[in-house]
């Protein structure tokens, strides 16, 4: 929640959800003054298309608005189709904005995090970003003077490709269905499809495969991006999309020795 203007900026909660060819499915932040509510445009080059944080903010006596922002660019999962390098990018950024509803980057070192990390504005028309890595040396980053620091509007990008959903919990997976789908690799990975636990009859070489590495709690320790095809009722069949490569899955009979979660 941005205050600027007299009025207040609320960046939305998007998550991704299922998409279709045309949309990426996410609203714009809402803008707020007085009693009136104003739907802004999406814009997924400024917010990305899943959720969006202000994690520091300052102001300075002129009312202009500086915030430290996490976002996430091609969040939904079909990005991790057409290329597993750049899906669920995650960024941080530096903003601005006078009015609440024209907001933009401003130029700076590509940034990993705003781990601690501070921001202040100052009336004045000073800016300064310390930034204080653990276990590293203090950095100041400043600009100033009168006017706006350089800025940037950050391009937007097209929909993903949709030519299957991905599968869906709550509609199951008949028999002849086909659906993208994320495998889980690793100790606390798996495949659960129709509350069912599947496994292969071994661990297969995923050398090739598109493959997003991640870091989750007690959780998979990589995610696959294929198709599962319901063959039979005890037959699933992963595929790797362009590629001949797929593997079968049976249901698992005895009970996981790993507890995970």
């Amino acid at each position: 929640m941005a205050p600027v203007d007299g009025g207040l900026t609320i960046l939305p909660d998007y998550g991704y959800g299922e998409v279709g060819p045309e949309t990426i499915d996410v609203r714009g932040p809402s803008r707020v003054v007085g009693a009136d509510v104003a739907i802004l445009e999406p814009d997924v080059g400024q917010w990305g298309d899943d959720t969006a944080r202000l994690v520091g903010q300052s102001m300075r006596g002129s009312g202009r608005f500086y915030g430290l922002l996490a976002r996430q660019l091609r969040a939904n999962p079909h990005y991790c189709f057409e290329d597993i390098e750049t899906c669920h990018d995650y960024e941080a950024a530096l903003v601005t904005s006078s009015d609440g509803i024209e907001w933009f980057d401003l130029e700076h070192p590509g940034l990993e995090s705003f781990a601690r990390s501070e921001l202040f504005a100052t009336v004045d028309g000073h800016v300064a970003l310390w930034r204080h890595p653990r276990d590293e040396a203090l950095e100041i980053e400043y600009w100033s003077g009168p006017g706006v620091p350089p800025t940037a509007d950050p391009p937007g990008y097209a929909p993903p490709s949709v030519p299957i959903p991905m599968y869906d919990r709550d509609e199951g997976l008949p028999i002849g269905t086909e659906r993208r789908f994320a495998w889980g690799l690793g100790g606390c990975g798996g495949m659960y499809i129709d509350d069912i636990n599947w496994i292969t009859a071994g661990e297969p070489d995923t050398t090739g495969w598109p493959i997003e590495e991640v870091q989750i709690d007690d959780g998979p320790s990589a995610y696959a991006y294929g198709r599962v095809l319901r063959v039979a009722d005890d037959v699933i069949e992963f595929s790797i999309e362009n590629t001949d490569i797929a593997v079968r899955f049976t249901p698992r009979a005895d009970e996981p020795t790993e507890v995970c979660g």
